[in-house]
């Protein structure tokens, strides 16, 4: 990787960046990089519950011993059903304690994961709880044993990261490139049956901790590894766990407060040039009611996804359609807590809702189900970038412009936006690319 800097303490940066790179890849300790498999996908066969019409229970009965200085004890698995379904996962201790999370699972595969708080060695049982109206359970790498963060760091960060929704089970550093990883002592099933093979899942090597992890090709980002569209597979190299752990956490330290807030940046700006605030005070003038309490009562005061019961402070207002694809927030919006919020991310309805939940959104927003079921880019913000791509690069931190222009050229690759700037102003050009390489973006990093 070259970077050219014409400010000499960018270019020390960039230098240091980049050897600290270096370095950190030459210490994956991974016996087969050469081979690069971790861009690998394979294809792995699940284990199928038939859940009777009252419902079922699965148990998994083991002993996990803890040595002393562990804090934690993590469960995880990948799960989906042939139905939208509810399944209460409940982690029930010899002391008599019981930990339990209801996850929202349906079609598409999906992770969970529970931290159980421990000082002791423990028989722990895991229970699964589904509905008979799910018909099927697919189980993936299930397994239960010790959190083994991958480096120390501050333990509040750390209890805040392994709890975190958005890296269960990952983060765990757990073992999942089975159906089962655990040792059980016994398993029982009352009204569910056992019947073989279930739907394949799909698994990659993380190039770091060299797990087997899944991946979904059809619904990238949404399992253990975070999307990449130039990769072979769709997805990064490294898993979203020692993305966060091993180089993220690293290389932060060489950033600049700027960079360690692009995020925000580019989503403010969006913000802005989607007229989003205008949008929320037209709507407040005109009914009185803010955005959020208005979608908040439409939705039923609950989570759209997972059903869970919100108050006002727990919503998260979705776009529907992707503020990435410039379509800004309006009375389409979902209502949404904060782990389903992140699990949807930047991704179209039709990429996360069974054709049932589509249903259900297109009742409650208004919004026409060919719209929900359509993958498209806002012609009519993206019009408003035509007609000065100059003057909007300018306006804009070249990162926004950049993340724009990858967006539109994913669903629309004749719309090149950097070459539409070149050939409108090859100065501006020039300028973006060069404010690009100082802050180097996520395709360099990967």
């Amino acid at each position: 990787m070259r970077l050219h800097h014409a400010d000499p303490k960018r270019r020390g940066f960039a230098w240091t960046y980049d050897k600290m790179r270096r370095i950190a890849k030459q210490s994956r300790n991974d016996a087969v990089a050469s081979r690069k498999d971790y861009q690998d996908v394979t294809e792995r066969q699940s284990e199928r519950f038939q859940i009777e019409p009252s419902g079922g229970t699965i148990a998994f009965h083991l002993q996990t011993a803890r040595p002393e200085k562990a804090s934690n004890i993590g469960f995880g698995a990948y799960v989906r059903t042939t139905r939208p379904s509810r399944l209460k996962v409940a982690i029930q201790l010899s002391s008599g304690a019981t930990i339990e999370e209801i996850f929202s699972i349906d079609t598409q595969w999906r992770s969970i994961g529970l931290v159980i708080p421990t000082h002791v060695a423990e028989s722990i049982s895991i229970v699964l709880r589904i509905p008979g109206a799910s018909r099927n359970l697919d189980v993936w790498g299930l397994n239960c044993g010790i959190i083994k963060p991958i480096t120390a760091i501050n333990p509040a960060i750390e209890e805040a990261l392994i709890r975190g929704p958005h890296l269960k089970p990952e983060t765990y550093y757990l073992v999942h490139d089975s159906v089962e990883n655990i040792e059980r002592v016994s398993a029982s099933c009352v009204g569910a049956s056992l019947t073989g093979a279930g739907d394949p899942i799909r698994v990659k090597k993380c190039a770091y901790c060299l797990r087997q992890l899944p991946v979904d090709p059809e619904n990238l980002g949404a399992l253990a590894f975070h999307k990449h569209n130039a990769k072979k597979s769709k997805h990064q190299n490294e898993c979203r766990a020692c993305k966060k752990w091993r180089i993220n956490d690293s290389l932060n330290q060489l950033r600049t407060s700027d960079q360690l807030h692009e995020s925000s940046v580019i989503t403010r700006e969006r913000r802005y040039f989607l007229r989003e605030p205008k949008i929320l005070k037209e709507i407040k003038d005109r009914t009185g009611d803010g955005l959020k309490s208005i979608i908040w009562k439409k939705f039923g005061k609950k989570c759209f996804r997972c059903g869970k019961t919100l108050d006002i402070g727990g919503v998260h207002l979705d776009h529907t359609r992707p503020m990435s694809f410039l379509w800004p927030i309006d009375e389409y919006a979902t209502c949404l807590c904060a782990s389903c919020n992140n699990f949807k991310k930047d991704r179209f309805p039709i990429d996360v809702y069974p054709k049932e939940k589509l249903d259900e959104l297109s009742r409650i927003t208004g919004m026409k189900l060919s719209i929900l079921k359509k993958k498209a880019v806002n012609l009519q913000e993206l019009r408003r970038i035509l007609v000065d791509v100059e003057k909007f690069a300018n306006a804009v931190d070249a990162r926004t412009f950049n993340a724009i222009a990858r967006k539109v050229e994913e669903l629309l690759p004749s719309v090149r936006l950097l070459e539409l700037l070149k050939g409108a102003s090859p100065n501006t050009y020039a300028r973006v690319r060069r404010d690009l390489a100082i802050r180097p973006e996520e395709d360099i990093l990967d």
